[in-house]
């Protein structure tokens, strides 16, 4: 069984023959090698969102090896200019001292400074309230926060508490691999997400995608058999995935083999091939190409035998000049078969020369038609001639504009499945103590609607709009839950896929406020 922990060498020989700048399934991730899959897609976006319109402290909680560290890496980098942050990695040798030095130099404090080091605490919060002021969020990023020392936590506690008129001074992304114990007041805060393992299908795009990020351009080096092998060893894992394609590139990886039964060995016979077993089965074949080449001479001989014993048809060949015409003479007809002929031809002949004769004079029949016809009755008078003509242009015109005249084919607008929910205005009318979940947001409707309808959504369903980043934002809730527990309890009764979206879960009172004090029409 190959060791699936063991690191990956430094140079591995496959970095020439793949073309590739650097280690693709080493522990260190290239540039541009995040795989993000729709799932982890949505957490991150989930993340984002939690950070710029909650006071929500987000917790990836997730085993060793399933890509926290990567996880917060991609998040950093989408950060824009209203975030400022710090990334701190939990360790049990970490001081105080330490911390509040790394955490001050990040969110743009200079630590050296005589009234820095005199009160460093108080010299973080002013410089947060500055900075809230001004739209700018400090974002805290801990990885393996159940590494901090007790002090360091104590500590962390104190700063996330800090408030300035009403909000939060300093939002939180922590990540760790055991559930931590925090404070009743800070766990009021917290929001779980996981990150789920890869599924079999994504296979082949996660490791091309780690492929390309290091350099390289053509087609996927493993085979469907590799891959499923893959997948039946790691389960999805990242870690153990990367080291599986790893071997495998290295020419480690488990092979097919044809396993020969062992022969019974004789006492007192100590015999050994002179060459790898494997290569027993050429020897049959071998043997046989040997016997029908040295037999060559006497089989052609019985082949030749054979056909000189059939005799050959002799085939006359006839030129072209002692061809004759061979006529055909037609049988003798009885005698009323040929009256009845000639019968028929003199009909032909006769409908021949009705054919040639001359032409009708046309002019001459239509005055012959002319003159058979009875003369029309004398009108009555010239102004009854003129009502009547006026009359028939009238009707004419009438009936030329009816017909000119298309109908005019009605204009439909399709209704969009944001239209068919609920609206801001229910949403102020509910009880403001009740409890909702907050499935989504996105700056295009367009998405809000693409996730209705995939997720087929119905009943207890509203979409609101705020303002953010000078900019509309929309977002999806669902269900009004009269407490907290009840709210928890029918969450895990929903049904698939909707039991699989990460959710946000809100007070109704906060909603409400978003939309009277960030609303479009505020």
């Amino acid at each position: 069984m190959e060791d699936l922990t063991a690191a990956p060498s430094a140079e591995p020989a496959y970095l020439s023959r793949l073309a590739l700048h650097s280690i693709p399934f080493g522990v260190t991730l290239p540039a541009n090698g995040f795989y993000k899959s729709p799932i982890i897609e949505q957490r991150l976006n989930l993340v984002l969102h939690l950070i710029r319109a909650s006071d929500k402290i987000s917790l990836i909680q997730a085993p060793e090896g399933h890509g926290k560290s990567v996880f917060l890496d991609e998040l950093e980098r989408r950060f824009g200019e209203d975030i400022r942050c710090c990334r701190i990695k939990g360790s049990r040798s970490l001081n105080l001292q330490t911390f509040s030095t790394a955490a001050l130099n990040a969110l743009g404090v200079d630590s050296r400074a005589p009234d820095v080091l005199a009160d460093p605490q108080h010299s973080l919060k002013q410089h947060l309230t500055r900075i809230r002021q001004l739209g700018i969020t400090s974002v805290l990023m801990v990885d393996d926060i159940e590494q901090l020392a007790e002090p360091v936590m104590q500590i962390l506690t104190v700063w996330l508490g800090w408030q300035h008129e009403g909000q939060y001074l300093l939002q939180a992304v922590m990540a760790c691999q055991e559930r931590v114990k925090f404070s009743d007041r800070l766990q009021e805060r917290l929001q779980a997400l996981d990150l789920p393992l890869l599924v079999q299908d994504e296979l082949s795009d996660y490791l091309m995608c780690r492929l390309q990020a290091s350099g390289y351009s053509g087609e996927l080096p493993f085979n469907q058999q590799q891959l499923k092998r893959f997948y039946r060893l790691s389960s999805g894992h990242p870690t153990k995935l990367n080291q599986l394609a790893h071997q495998q590139l290295l020419g480690h990886g488990k092979a097919m083999s044809l396993r020969l039964p062992q022969l019974p060995r004789l006492p007192g016979l100590n015999f050994k091939l002179p060459f790898n077993s494997r290569w027993l089965w050429s020897i049959p074949v071998l043997v046989a190409l040997t016997g029908l080449l040295a037999n060559q001479q006497k089989i052609n001989s019985w082949l030749q035998q054979g056909m000189s014993d059939e005799p050959m048809a002799e085939v006359e060949i006839i030129s072209a000049d002692d061809l004759q015409t061979v006529i055909v003479d037609e049988p003798e007809l009885p005698q009323a078969d040929v009256l009845e002929r000639e019968t028929f031809l003199q009909l032909l002949s006769e409908l021949d020369e009705q054919v040639e004769s001359p032409a009708v004079n046309v002019e001459s029949a239509e005055l012959d038609l002319i003159d058979e016809l009875p003369a029309a009755a004398p009108a009555e008078s010239e102004s009854e001639l003129e009502a009547a003509e006026i009359e028939t242009a009238e009707l004419s015109m009438v009936d030329a504009t009816e017909a000119d005249v298309e109908p005019v084919p009605a204009v439909t607008t399709p209704v969009r499945a944001s239209d068919k929910i609920h609206q801001q205005d229910w949403i102020l009318r509910q009880r403001g103590t009740s409890y909702t979940f907050q499935l989504m947001g996105s700056w295009e409707l367009d998405e809000v609607d693409a996730f209705i309808e995939k997720y087929e959504l119905k009943g207890d369903v509203a979409v609101f709009a705020s303002i953010r980043n000078d900019r509309i934002w929309y977002a999806l809730i669902y269900g009004v839950y009269p407490g907290r527990q009840q709210a928890m309890t029918a969450n895990t009764n929903w049904p698939a896929p909707l039991n699989t979206v990460p959710t946000w879960l809100r007070r109704i009172d906060s909603v409400q406020e978003q939309i009277k004090t960030r609303g479009p029409q505020s």
